[in-house]
């Protein structure tokens, strides 16, 4: 890859960095936010379900953060920035900790749905990579109240 990743993206290989950019086409194309929410409720439907009251924005969240993921890794320099806003609003938004792994579990689930029969360890190893990246930002927010 000719761009550098932000600072905020580490840990992953030139490839994973080329598997998570070059997948998101498919995945701004094909992912389902209903998919995601109905993994989410189905972790913790009570935690859950009043942090995504809003139907009708469900799926701009969900495209929103595959990609400024995505934009992450390519390194655009105004994503660290828009990252930090999404932390502070999740923080104002009451999201836990806890929630994390419920989040994660979505995330690499909407990926795996996407891709279906494609789908890889290896490509859900870099999604995952890079959400524990961005988790580690929120998280730091989050700490910060």
């Amino acid at each position: 890859m000719s761009e550098e990743s932000s600072s905020i993206i580490y840990g992953l290989t030139d490839e994973e960095k080329e598997l998570v950019t070059s997948s998101w086409s498919e995945i701004e194309e094909k992912a389902d936010a209903n998919d995601y929410f109905k993994y989410l409720y189905q972790m913790d439907e009570k935690s859950m379900k009043p942090l995504f009251s809003d139907v009708i924005s469900k799926g701009a969240m969900v495209y929103m953060m595959f990609s400024l993921c995505t934009r992450l890794v390519q390194g655009d320099p105004d994503a660290e920035d828009v990252l930090v806003d999404v932390a502070e609003r999740h923080r104002d938004y009451g999201v836990k900790l806890e929630y994390f792994h419920f989040v994660k579990g979505a995330f690499i689930n909407t990926v795996r749905g996407v891709f279906k029969e494609k789908y890889t360890p290896e490509l859900g190893t870099a999604w995952s990579k890079v959400w524990d990246c961005v988790a580690k930002v929120i998280a730091e927010e989050l700490e910060d109240e």
